[in-house]
């Protein structure tokens, strides 16, 4: 008996936990979470992604979140890459005439 009780409060608290993630899946879409742009659940994290640019002018998109803090949205930014190498001569040729 206490079994079959252990079991059904599972069972409810697994159903509370579907639902409170679906409702957030709900707010997150309608939110359209946009860096600094007001929004009203305050706590709120929703999924984000950024695009991280890259030294070789490629991006790389990373996963992340944003979060609803006093009033509006707090998302993180891309960061310039550091340590880039230099440029180098590509053989093309370029402006040959001045070195003549």
């Amino acid at each position: 008996m206490k079994l079959r009780s252990l079991i059904t409060s599972f069972l409810a608290l697994a159903g509370l936990a579907l639902v409170h993630c679906s409702s957030l899946a709900d707010q997150c879409s309608k939110a359209a979470p946009t860096p600094g742009v007001t929004c009203d659940n305050e706590g709120l994290q929703c999924p984000y992604s950024i695009d991280q640019p890259n030294c070789d002018g490629t991006s790389t998109t990373i996963a992340t979140s944003c979060f609803c803090t006093e009033a509006a949205w707090s998302c993180p930014a891309p960061v310039d890459p550091v340590d880039c190498p230099p440029a180098t001569d590509d053989g093309g040729g370029g402006d040959d005439a001045a070195a003549e």
